[in-house]
């Protein structure tokens, strides 16, 4: 168990590693409510002083987590920093065991209901997941908004990959549809599980597939061999999961992110909130979406600002499609809708965050920054109520 698909991520670059040393300076003091690095620096000379060992083990904690956080830099390092606590938490029970020793029980007890008073007061909105539905609601929206039978490509694991999992095996929303992720395409564990979950279109792959996964399989387990073979492999493999769904009337849809070699002759419309694939150039109507995810009350957060991103781009995506096809007037309502997603977070303002997660939000919101010019540049027919009214 190596966790080899993972290194990717570990100690990839200097400056996202040295990003992510920022936010654990920024993040460990706050999540100590600050007066607990009073208890942590005094609990540190008692156990140097009399539990040497205790001591080793809350330092050695503390290293080796905050030296992996550091190392592996993605958004969602939080995790990883619970060993840190861990061993901070052992020396700051070593200063209120100390407390307790020269004033008393009382003092110490008071001293740990007020660090716990404080760390409550300080973070409980920001802890308070109890509406951050984002994900759900967002994964939802695409599911429901796919063509009956659809096999969607998409590269976003964190906002819907991970999330159909649960509404498509757990509460059977739109089992009809196949969620693939490109990405892991290469495993060959994964092909084991869509064989699993989608036996028909597995088995329509054929020679290509059985061709690839033995490729695969020797990158895997570091056996020889050449690493363009196993590219081109993969090229044919995209290929003929296109040309096999499309051969059983099956509709083919991608997301914003994914780049794949596309067969020759296809179209890309934009459709809800996918991109369906398409072999003619014919306009696709679709009904005015209503979708229900909107900005939510809560911290910043880069997940968050993804999914917000995620439809606004769906909607002008969607509204360029409109202006292309002589449609002006849907086109500014497409973008009018997609402005509804903006978080309306001020880039002065913004948190500090882990690795990417600044970048991120920062790159969300100048995105609607974009669609507010793309928004002016599109001039209102003269029956048109938008040449009464003031863009929003």
């Amino acid at each position: 168990m190596t966790g080899k698909q993972y290194r990717l991520w570990m100690f990839s670059s200097a400056d996202e590693s040295a990003q992510q040393g920022v936010y654990l300076l920024h993040r460990l003091p706050w999540d100590l409510g600050w007066l607990g690095l009073a208890a942590v620096a005094a609990g540190a000379v008692i156990l140097v002083r009399g539990h040497r060992a205790a001591g080793i083990l809350a330092l050695l904690l503390t290293i080796a987590s905050v030296a992996f956080a550091c190392g592996y830099v993605i958004q969602d390092v939080d995790s990883y920093l619970l060993a840190c606590l861990l061993g901070l938490g052992l020396a700051v029970a070593a200063g209120l065991m100390a407390l307790g020793e020269r004033f008393g029980l009382r003092a110490c007890i008071g001293a740990g209901v007020a660090l716990v008073a404080v760390n409550v007061g300080l973070h409980w909105s920001s802890c308070d997941a109890s509406h951050a539905r984002a994900a759900e609601v967002y994964a939802g929206d695409v599911l429901e908004s796919l063509p009956r039978d659809a096999v969607l490509l998409s590269g976003q694991w964190d906002q819907l990959l991970s999330p159909s999992y649960y509404l498509q095996e757990v509460e059977g929303l739109r089992r009809d549809a196949v969620v693939v992720s490109p990405f892991l395409l290469h495993y060959s564990w994964y092909l084991d599980e869509l064989r699993r979950r989608a036996p028909g279109l597995v088995q329509a792959l054929g020679d290509d597939l059985s061709r690839y996964e033995r490729l695969a399989e020797r990158l895997e387990n570091g056996r020889p061999c050449d690493p363009t073979d196993a590219e081109k492999a993969y090229a044919r493999l995209v290929n003929r999961l296109f040309e096999a769904t499309s051969a059983s009337g099956r509709p083919v849809c991608v997301t914003g992110d994914v780049a794949l070699p596309l067969p020759a002759g296809v179209t890309i419309v934009p459709q809800g909130l996918v991109l369906a694939v398409r072999r003619d150039t014919t306009y696709v109507p679709e009904p005015f979406p209503r979708y229900r995810g909107r900005p939510e009350p809560g911290p910043v957060d880069s997940y968050v600002a993804t999914v917000l991103w995620s439809y606004g781009l769906s909607l002008a995506n969607r509204a360029r499609y409109e202006q292309r096809h002589g449609h002006p007037d849907l086109a500014r309502l497409y973008i009018r809708r997609a402005l509804d997603f903006d978080p309306g977070w001020r880039r002065e303002r913004l948190p500090t965050q882990a690795a990417g997660g600044r970048e991120l939000t920062v790159a969300s919101l100048e995105f609607f920054e974009r669609l507010r010019d793309l928004q002016a540049s599109i001039a209102p027919t003269p029956s048109s109520p938008w040449g009464m009214t003031r863009p929003r």
